[in-house]
């Protein structure tokens, strides 16, 4: 990187001096500076006779002590906390009391680096980012001991070399390297449970506005560099959950796949560095004996180290009938109401699920009205009762399996594999509806975007979940229900149900791109989701399949990556206008992370992560306070909508129905709740 450093100082003007101690290093950085700068030349880009003059301006060396004269002195030796102490402790004897002294650390302490250079004052952090020339991010870093005029001249200088200088504070990782962490960690830990494979993760993230996906950036960066840096930024921060480093990464390392560099990473590359196919497959193959060898391009979740969803078998269908409902009052649901419209389908919106339940064809209460042919809700702590096969006791668990006939054209396959612990309820097969015409208002399916939510109400998803079970015990069967995976699995929500086998989970970050994720549960019929697929690509969505879970895929690196931004500006590390620059200069993010949150809304937001932390249990989801605060602010008025639950009613009410019911369940499971 100091070769590119060099470059950037002598096309801004400034004559440099560029020290390494190995001579080879010093000629094959001269010798790629001269060829870029005559390319420019040959290309026009530059007068002619510019090349040379750069040259001149351009001096290498092996002796520290031609450093003496210099202004401003920026190292960028190999990460390692004693060399660069050495280094700089050398660099301070011999340079002007007065110059500034900056280090292009990515991960170390400034702080530490500081504290053995005479006249630590006037040390500072000047992070720059890879590809120098092209990346225009520059973190100036202010230690403990860093004077403030030697951070102005900092920014000053940056601006010089043409740069965006964001100022930060001494902390592990600083900005971008901590900010950055949920876009990797997550993934792992997707890739891990078997969410979605490799190529299916880096397609969704792309999908959702990202340059790059999470593991063709790892294999760029080098599993070692990354690793490295996961790991100090983990440990400076005192093992702190969020940061912990993945065993998978670490498996890499032991195996040498250490990315492009070295042929093999996350995918496979050619001679020219150009990946033909995944090499790592997930640890399910890697115990067959292939995960490992990984020759054949990735086929679907099951070969990319997730379990069978059932969500392979998804087929597409012709001539969907009726209307559609889509309940929500944020992005999603505007955008997805939208896409379906000006592709002739009627829309109705409705703004939450509460208004749902008051209308002519939905339901009032637990005893449906309005709907011909509605079914009861079913007793607290009663049977589900299944018109068409045997009940689903409150003893089921979220691994039962749906062995439906698939519907004509669909391959017969099981929405997800039976477990020993528990045996098969046969579902019933969902018919599509009878046309709209024919069958008044009565919708073909239901979306539910959870975006109404309040996670600030105290029971807010024992309340959702009441609502939901009210909404679809009064639906017809044939009805499909298309909930979000946002605030929890498909799992969680289908056990309230009365007919479960017609619900498919779906998952997006706002804004809605090109694709959406799709998720079976664990008694949804390949009938339902072959339906999904085909509303989902109606609205010219790519349906890609993923494992039931909470939040989904893209949602969930979004919103982790959201929450970490938030708790970085709490802690004082930036400003929010400067994190916001740095990820977006830094890591080429579609938006800042602030400003995203913004969009999405700080609630839908907190909504999601309190549905993580409620599955895991893990200090790593816990939701943080700034998060909190920010969806506190974000309420319409004193006291916020947390003031009562989302159904209208005081805070503990419509919990004990529903919850009992999952209650029971789970503690038959060992499930999360």
């Amino acid at each position: 990187m100091g070769g590119g450093i060099a470059r950037v100082a002598v096309e801004a003007g400034f004559a440099v001096v560029l020290y390494d101690v190995a001579t080879a290093a010093l000629e094959r950085a001269r010798r790629r500076l001269e060829e870029a700068w005559r390319r420019h030349e040959q290309e026009g880009r530059v007068p002619p006779g510019t090349a040379a003059e750069r040259l001149g301006r351009l001096q290498t060396t092996t002796d520290l002590g031609a450093v003496a004269p210099a202004a401003v002195v920026i190292e960028a030796a190999p990460e390692d906390l004693g060399l660069k102490q050495d280094l700089l402790a050398s660099v301070g004897r011999r340079v002007r009391p007065e110059a500034l002294i900056a280090s292009n650390t990515s991960s170390l302490s400034i702080t530490a680096l500081a504290r053995v250079v005479p006249g630590p004052e006037r040390v500072i952090g000047l992070h720059f980012f890879n590809p120098v020339p092209a990346m225009r991010l520059v973190e100036v870093v202010a230690g403990a001991l860093s004077a403030p005029e030697a951070v102005a001249r900092g920014v000053d200088l940056a601006r010089r070399l043409g740069k965006e200088p964001v100022v930060c504070a001494d902390t592990p990782g600083f900005v971008v390297n901590r900010v950055a962490r949920p876009f990797y960690g997550e993934a792992l830990r997707l890739l891990g449970e078997g969410a979605a494979g490799v190529e299916t993760i880096d397609a969704l993230v792309r999908a959702a506005g990202f340059p790059m996906g999470p593991f063709q950036l790892m294999d760029l960066i080098g599993v070692d560099v990354n690793l490295a840096v996961t790991r100090s930024v983990f440990e400076g921060y005192g093992g702190e959950a969020r940061y912990r480093p993945h065993p998978i990464q670490q498996q890499l390392m032991a195996a040498g796949w250490l990315g492009r560099k070295a042929g093999r990473g996350f995918y496979r590359y050619g001679e020219a560095g150009e990946p033909v196919g995944v090499a790592w497959r997930g640890w399910r193959q890697v115990a067959a004996g292939s995960g490992l060898a990984g020759n054949s391009p990735e086929t679907g979740p099951a070969a990319a180290g997730g379990q069978a969803t059932g969500a392979e078998a998804i087929g597409g269908q012709e001539g969907l009938p009726g209307r559609l409902w889509v309940v929500g009052d944020g992005p999603l649901a505007q955008a997805l109401g939208e896409r379906w419209a000006e592709a002739g389908v009627e829309v109705e919106r409705i703004r939450e699920l509460r208004e749902a339940l008051q209308r002519p064809a939905g339901v009032t209460g637990p005893k449906t009205a309005g709907i011909p042919g509605a079914a009861a809700a079913p007793a607290p702590g009663a049977a589900q009762a299944n018109p068409a096969g045997p009940a689903v006791t409150a003893a089921s668990t979220a691994a039962a399996t749906a062995e439906t006939p698939a519907a004509p054209g669909t391959p017969e396959t099981s929405a997800a594999p039976e477990t020993s612990e528990t045996s098969a309820t046969p579902a019933t097969p969902v018919p599509p509806p009878a046309p709209a015409s024919a069958g008044g208002p009565l919708p073909a399916a239901v979306v539910i975007t959870w975006e109404d939510l309040d996670p600030l109400a105290p029971g807010f998803w024992s309340q959702a979940l009441e609502d939901l079970a009210r909404l679809e015990a009064g639906l017809p069967p044939g009805v499909l229900l298309l909930v979000s995976l946002l605030p929890g699995p498909v799992a969680e929500q289908a056990w309230v149900l009365v007919h479960p086998q017609r619900v498919v989970g779906w998952a997006a970050a706002p804004p809605l791109g090109q694709a959406v994720e799709l998720a079976a549960g664990p008694t949804t019929s390949p009938a339902a989701l072959a339906r999904a697929r085909s509303w989902f690509e109606r609205a010219g969505l790519a349906a890609h399949p993923v494992a039931d879970g909470p939040g989904g895929v893209a949602a969930r690196m979004v919103a982790m990556l959201i929450q970490e931004a938030a708790a970085a500006e709490a802690d004082g590390i930036a400003e929010g206008e400067a994190i916001d620059r740095a990820m977006r200069l830094g890591t080429g993010y579609p938006r800042g992370l602030l400003e995203w949150g913004a969009l999405w809304g700080w609630r839908r937001v907190l909504a999601l992560v309190e549905g993580l932390w409620r599955h895991y249990r893990e200090e790593r989801y816990r939701p943080l306070p700034a998060l909190r605060r920010r969806a506190l602010r974000e309420s319409k008025r004193p006291g916020g909508r947390a003031s009562r639950a989302p159904g209208g009613t005081s805070p503990g009410a419509g919990r004990h129905r529903v919850g009992r019911r999952l209650g029971e369940v789970h503690r038959g499971t060992g499930g999360p709740w």
